[in-house]
């Protein structure tokens, strides 16, 4: 350590030196000034922590609700569909539960209300369960239109239901009006008449099925719910007996028997408590000139739904904010939007629809975007690395449109 020098001609300062008793006089004092010094930085580290945690928290007294909310999905859901002998829907209830708030929900989901099958294209949404897939197919469909993840589906035809009513030992409803079958030369036949009835598997599946001659075909929802809390109501309450049951008949489903058991239970539970909402898919009117009505949904008043009954199951990026993807076959192989469709919700985008894009034959896939910035262009990169395309396939196009954010055209490079 080099040594200070004293400059020359500088006066020479001569230290006084103190006595042992004022020696230790003096340190007592430097002791007690430390002790202050320390005292007010501590007092300073406090106040400076309880500042930063009141900002963090956001000057609130509360925890952010909507943090805490994420990542704690409590509710489950389930596509139920009694399948008609021809393989379409007879009937669709999106069915939810949420325990932890005492929460559950029916929706009615028409069977005319016109959805994109992905791979596909558009269907009445009972006719989707005739295409390959089915169950799952129903399912995505479903998430898509109404923008809730729905986890599973469970699908029961005319004998497995029946037999699942049966073995409840039948259910009480009340009848709304004859069901007929009309017989040969005009006349009918009263298959369950109306009023207080006790029913076994066939007259409810007839009753829960039955649109009358001239009625909306929207007029046989409140007869599947009518059937549905009659089953609700004599299910037991003990999730083992109840998974005997539904473990029996279990039907076309990708849920396990504890998992029906557990969300049947508890939708039990909720309508024993009244803690069970009843919804009709809210849709409007589609002219179409055809013999059938046709129904497309009510976007605000879906909205408003999901937000009343399906907050903890909206899909993630529901406005898909540059995130919405069209998908167009370039291939011509059957139903690949399907397999696309499961990459692109997985990668956190929102399916739009799928259809055909002739001539078929093409090599490369593309991956197209509407606006040349870099916020774009990362959006449609990480897409293409989702469905396993280089970044090379992704590219601009001058050619703005509303339909959707990214427009992926398959080729034959995309591997399902």
């Amino acid at each position: 350590m080099p040594v200070l020098q004293q400059p020359p001609g500088a006066p020479v300062v001569i230290e006084p030196r103190l006595s042992r008793r004022a020696q230790r006089a003096a340190e007592r004092r430097r002791q007690r000034r430390q002790r202050r010094i320390l005292a007010a930085i501590t007092a300073g580290v406090v106040a400076l922590a309880a500042i930063v945690l009141f900002v963090v928290r956001g000057h609130s007294s509360s925890p952010d609700k909507s943090v805490a909310a994420a990542g704690a999905r409590t509710q489950s859901t389930l596509l139920l569909s009694l399948r008609a002998g021809d393989g379409s829907a007879a009937a669709s209830v999106l069915l939810a539960d949420d325990p932890a708030h005492h929460q559950g929900a029916e929706v009615l989901v028409p069977g005319r209300v016109i959805v994109d099958a992905p791979g596909y294209g558009s269907h009445p949404f009972a006719q989707v369960l005739t295409l390959p897939g089915a169950g799952s197919l129903s399912r995505a469909a479903l998430t898509d239109l109404v923008g809730v993840t729905v986890d599973g589906y469970w699908t029961l035809d005319q004998t497995s239901f029946g037999r699942l009513v049966d073995t409840l030992g039948g259910i009480d409803v009340r009848v709304d009006r004859d069901v007929v079958r009309r017989t040969a030369g005009g006349g009918g036949q009263v298959l369950v008449p109306a009023g207080r009835q006790h029913l076994n598997g066939a007259s409810a599946w007839a009753y829960a099925t039955y649109v009358a001659a001239g009625e909306d075909p929207t007029a046989q929802l409140p007869r599947v719910q009518t059937v549905l809390d009659g089953v609700l109501a004599k299910m037991p309450r003990d999730e083992a007996a109840a998974g005997r049951i539904v473990g029996a008949f279990r039907g076309a489903t990708d849920r396990s028997t504890k998992q029906l058991a557990h969300l049947f239970v508890g939708l039990a539970t909720d309508a024993r408590g009244s803690d069970l909402t009843y919804t009709q898919l809210p849709v409007l009117d589609v002219d179409t000139g055809g013999p059938l009505p046709t129904y497309r949904i009510d976007s605000a008043k879906v909205q408003q739904l999901v937000k009343t009954s399906f907050a903890g199951s909206q899909v993630a990026d529901g406005d898909g904010a540059g995130r919405r993807v069209l998908v167009e076959n370039a291939v011509g192989t059957p139903g690949l939007g399907a397999s696309v469709r499961d990459r692109i919700v997985k990668a956190g985008y929102v399916f739009v629809s799928s259809s055909n894009f002739p001539p078929f034959g093409r090599a490369q896939s593309l991956v197209l975007v509407f606006q040349d910035t870099p916020g774009a262009q990362a959006k449609g990169a990480a897409l293409a690395k989702a469905l396993g395309l280089p970044v090379t396939s992704v590219r601009f196009s001058p050619r703005g449109q509303s339909v959707a954010d990214i427009v992926v055209i398959l080729g034959r490079d995309y591997r399902s």
